[in-house]
């Protein structure tokens, strides 16, 4: 597993292969979930590196992570260890093992293509490269 730290303005975290790291549209969407004038309970869902969840608990949220990937849980367990924020992290198919209601779910699904886009891509390329 390659690891680094995603520096940010005032959040650091790690990043790892095979967990979708973090990118501009993850910052927007930590600091839209942000904007209430009073933090509440909130659910970082497809948490990833945990970013969004950690960049709300910096700022007083109660905040629950998921993912269905063992190997990010694991990610979010430690970037919430490295930076001190307290999280309840759960391994979950979506909404199956998280209790409870929230002020705000953050949620910021991984950008791939499908397997059909893909695969459209690939095939294109492959057809103009030099035989």
């Amino acid at each position: 597993m390659i690891e680094h730290p995603l520096v940010y303005p005032d959040l650091v975290v790690e990043d790892a292969v095979g967990v979708c790291g973090v990118r501009d549209d993850t910052r927007a969407l930590a600091e839209a979930s942000a904007a209430s004038d009073s933090p509440g309970r909130a659910l970082d869902l497809g948490a990833g590196t945990g970013y969004v969840g950690l960049y709300l608990a910096q700022r007083g949220w109660d905040v629950d992570a998921v993912d269905v990937s063992p190997r990010a849980v694991e990610l979010v367990k430690r970037n919430a260890a490295r930076t001190g924020q307290p999280m309840h992290v759960y391994q979950s198919d979506m909404f199956a093992s998280v209790p409870g209601t929230f002020d705000v779910i953050a949620f910021n699904p991984p950008m791939r293509p499908d397997e059909n886009e893909a695969t459209r891509i690939a095939t294109s390329l492959l057809r103009r490269s030099p035989r």
